[in-house]
């Protein structure tokens, strides 16, 4: 009798521990995650991430270095899962719980080389639908990655286009581009910035038709019983945490200081702050 209230407690205990957990979805995204090296713990939604679980003490908290399709699935499967920084869409509203905003940034942008762009004699705003059907050229993307619904509607129009990478890092979609093996990606500025590293000067961002020119994104976690409480409780942590300083300051830490001007400020109080 002994020996099986210990193995009733063991397990009851193990159940406890599991509904208990958040398994935090992420891969290998500078500069908004860093998962080794020497910025390990210090990308910008690593900062934010550690200011939402030090209020949700009363969770455990893991980690799970997988690609962003892998993410999404565990959350459409129902495991207790959440991942940050997600753009809304009709398919993922069927199996995910969403957050208020807890970021916002500069919007994506096709990052092309200024050799192509200059051949296409390409503006400065460009339709990501004309690169396709008029000038031909090839994209690369993450696959299950959402790239604003705008975008995603036109990707899906062009498939033969478009090169789906899975990784677990960001990294090998840009070697493709340095290259040559594709002609665009769509990304956010400072990440692109970032993991072109000294090739960036050849590179330039342009912006996109159709979406504004900053974004929101949000928290979400599978749409169950679970990832709904765990939701309501991050929403309660971000109305108050979304207007102190520190939370500001981690959300714009890696972007060019000339970018937190006096619009981006603007978005931040009336757009970003009231959703």
């Amino acid at each position: 009798m002994k020996f099986l209230f210990l193995l009733l407690l063991l397990l009851a205990s193990r159940f406890i521990y599991a509904t208990d957990t958040i398994n935090w979805y992420v891969y290998d995204r500078p500069p908004s995650h860093f998962l080794s090296g020497p910025n390990i713990g210090q990308g910008y939604l690593d900062k934010l991430l550690d200011i939402t679980v030090n209020e949700l003490n009363e969770y455990q908290h893991t980690k799970v270095k997988a690609t962003i399709a892998r993410g999404l699935r565990e959350m459409k499967q129902g495991h207790n899962a959440c991942h940050l920084s997600l753009f809304k869409n009709p398919e993922r509203e069927k199996f995910t719980a969403y957050s208020i905003a807890h970021i916002m940034s500069p919007n994506l942008s096709v990052i092309m080389s200024k050799k192509l762009a200059k051949s296409h004699h390409l503006s400065k705003e460009v339709s990501v639908e004309a690169l396709f059907s008029q000038h031909k050229l090839k994209a690369i993307k993450l696959p299950e990655r959402s790239y604003t619904e705008h975008v995603d509607n036109i990707f899906a129009k062009y498939p033969t286009f478009i090169y789906n990478r899975p990784t677990f890092s960001e990294l090998g979609l840009y070697q493709m581009l340095e290259s040559g093996r594709v002609d665009f990606l769509v990304a956010v500025p400072s990440t692109a910035n970032y993991l072109l590293g000294e090739s960036s000067d050849d590179f330039e961002s342009l912006a996109i038709q159709g979406i504004e020119k900053y974004g929101l994104a949000y928290i979400g976690c599978s749409r169950t019983p679970w990832g709904k409480r765990v939701i309501s409780k991050i929403d309660k942590i971000l109305i108050k945490a979304k207007t102190s300083d520190a939370y500001l300051q981690a959300m714009s830490s890696w972007l060019p200081a000339e970018s937190v001007n006096e619009e981006y400020m603007e978005y931040y109080h009336n757009i970003f702050l009231t959703n």
